[in-house]
């Protein structure tokens, strides 16, 4: 179980431990023999996120080396070498890729920025499965949908030939059936005297009803 108010970092180490999955140090001893094979830290983690070789491209110049004084107003008294990473500007990338790339360019810069802003990696696992589950769930139902049939020309024509046949009955038909007919379709006629026009708007009821016109169907 990972435990709350931890940062992102921390909470990827201590998920990784729990899964007993071998660290950097474990899994490669010959490279890291100055480290301790006790599992993942949250500077391993760190360091994974921020590495650009994942890109592909061959990097140089991440780090730069600094001598400092042991004692400033002792020159005799030696120095010591430290590294510390260099600025942006120093930073040089290869111009084609010289390994296969783990995460591309473009996401490596987005997560260098947020990471950069304060952004917490667990935050965004977060959100990332969130989204991932409503896209599958989305998909599962559009696959789930019946393809409608396509109307072939043969289904057009007859019902043409349908309706052909209902304006003969409705020709047909005597007032009393028209009155009832009318009736259950909600008709409704508005005339209008200056551009002597009619507008007829129909709202059937729902619920069904019969209604026989003689003469035809």
């Amino acid at each position: 179980m990972i435990r709350s108010g931890r940062s992102g970092a921390e909470s990827i180490a201590e998920a990784l431990n729990v899964e007993a999955i071998p660290c950097p140090s474990v899994h490669t001893p010959q490279q890291n023999r100055h480290r301790r094979g006790d599992g993942w830290q949250h500077t391993t983690v760190k360091a994974i996120l921020e590495n650009p070789r994942y890109t592909g491209f061959a990097i140089y110049g991440r780090w730069q080396k600094v001598e400092e004084l042991l004692d400033p107003e002792d020159v005799a008294a030696g120095h010591v070498v430290r590294f510390r990473r260099s600025p942006q500007s120093k930073i040089v990338r290869s111009r084609e890729p010289a390994d296969p790339a783990i995460v591309s360019v473009d996401t490596f810069t987005r997560l260098r920025r947020a990471l950069e802003a304060g952004w917490d990696p667990a935050a965004l696992t977060e959100q990332y499965n969130a989204a991932v589950a409503e896209k599958r769930s989305a998909e599962a139902e559009f696959s789930a949908l019946k393809v409608p049939e396509r109307v072939s020309a043969e289904d057009i024509r007859k019902m043409v030939q349908e309706l052909g046949d209902m304006t003969a009955a409705l020709d047909q038909a005597d007032a009393s059936d028209m009155r009832s007919l009318y009736k259950a379709l909600g008709l409704q006629v508005s005339y209008n005297h200056e551009t002597r026009s009619a507008e007829a708007a129909v709202s059937p009821a729902l619920r069904g009803f019969n209604v026989g016109v003689r003469g035809g169907t």
